[in-house]
């Protein structure tokens, strides 16, 4: 069966929880480190049709969520981005609800 229209929920991932934390050491103060930030959501433009039927069995598609920090001034890793292709279309044909 052909799509030509899709309703689809897309959510960029959140960043990652930094950690309060303090040296071992008698006077060392704060070494927590911040959490990873959270994977972003781009949209690519193809020219391939069949592309919409990705829509038909999946609806949400979530970017990955950012790592948690760690002591020792350790940052949390980044969240992977997630690319979803899609087919060209004329100016004025998406429709974002927020």
């Amino acid at each position: 069966m052909f799509s030509d229209e899709a309703e689809i929920i897309l959510r960029a991932g959140h960043g990652g929880r930094g950690i309060v934390s303090f040296g071992k050491k008698m006077g060392s103060g704060p070494d927590g480190g911040n959490g990873g930030r959270g994977g972003d959501i781009y949209l690519v433009a193809e020219a391939d049709l069949t592309l919409l039927n990705q829509f038909t069995t999946k609806v949400v598609f979530e970017a990955e969520n950012g790592y948690s920090g760690d002591r020792n001034r350790k940052s949390g890793s980044s969240g992977a981005d997630l690319e979803i292709k899609d087919i060209c279309y004329r100016s004025g044909d998406w429709q974002i609800n927020l």
